[in-house]
């Protein structure tokens, strides 16, 4: 089992190393030398590459395909600056895939009402993880990285193709 991890070591740094210890071989993509250090040793496999540079991107992918076998899901957190690295991703991961697999997008609060165009692979499991706010004693504030990483860890058990982590409702009450 080999599962990818895009954006995977700060807010959900709790992800993937809750897919290491699940068994999965852990390929964590992330920008900086020092997060991507907490990811050492025997089936994780740290990615340095910025997701904006998709030809780096792409051959770095490729090349964990190959050191790993296929990837058989993939949890993915890529800001909207970078609208064109999921697609790219996909195809690298469905190109060797074989079998169907699993993709959990995770996408900010606003997703929920505004959704992106984005058309899964056909052999892709697509399961959207959208992140809202808490509600507490009247006000609002945004997830921690724990709530986010339970929530999306408790995503991925269930296999729900819709989830919300927090609260989306009412939307005119989200932080600003």
């Amino acid at each position: 089992m080999h599962a990818l991890v895009i954006g995977g070591t700060g807010m959900l740094k709790n992800v993937t190393t809750w897919l290491h210890n699940q068994g999965y071989k852990t390929s964590v993509i992330g920008r900086t030398k020092e997060k991507l250090a907490a990811f050492h040793g025997e089936n994780y496999t740290p990615i340095q590459v910025d997701y904006h540079d998709t030809e780096s991107l792409v051959r770095e992918i490729e090349d964990t395909i190959s050191r790993n076998g296929p990837i058989e899901l993939v949890v993915s957190w890529i800001h909207s600056t970078a609208p064109n690295a999921l697609p790219f991703i996909c195809k690298s991961v469905e190109q060797t895939s074989r079998k169907s697999w699993e993709l959990y997008h995770v996408l900010g609060s606003r997703y929920f009402y505004d959704r992106p165009s984005f058309t899964p692979p056909l052999s892709c499991h697509y399961h959207s993880i959208f992140l809202g706010f808490q509600m507490e004693h009247g006000e609002s504030r945004w997830l921690t990285h724990d709530e986010i990483s339970n929530g999306v860890i408790r995503a991925i058990k269930e296999k729900k193709q819709e989830n919300v982590v927090g609260t989306v409702t009412p939307w005119e009450k989200r932080p600003r």
